[in-house]
């Protein structure tokens, strides 16, 4: 009789977090391609939220942006107060990039023709 296998788990192993550098790669496109959900779940405090829209802009050493799954597992060790900090930082900068320019506001793109 054979014995049964063991599930292991595949999900790469990260550095403790002492070890762990975070790196966030802000870019207009990377903004451009962050879904609204997860910015209003940030903004309005939600842990997942603001984990997962710091996981959004985190790059590796070669400034590559890591998997979703990878970087929202290194936005996880943070700590409260580091995550306070970066999401505040974050969000704020968010808030400014998305909302829409005076000239944006004026042009009269997104108002209907009459």
């Amino acid at each position: 009789m054979t014995e049964p296998q063991k599930m292991t788990e595949t999900r790469p192993q990260l550095p403790s977090f002492a070890m762990l550098d975070i790196t966030l790669d802000v870019t207009t496109e990377r903004v451009d391609s962050l879904e609204i959900d997860m910015l209003i779940l940030a903004q309005e405090g939600d842990m997942r939220g603001m984990r997962d829209t710091i996981a959004h802009f985190v790059v590796d050493k070669k400034g590559v942006y890591v998997e979703p799954e990878i970087a929202q597992r290194m936005v996880g060790k943070m700590t409260i107060g580091q995550l306070k900090v970066e999401s505040a930082n974050l969000v704020g900068y968010l808030r400014d990039d998305a909302a829409p320019k005076e000239t944006e506001k004026d042009s009269g793109s997104l108002s209907p023709t009459d």
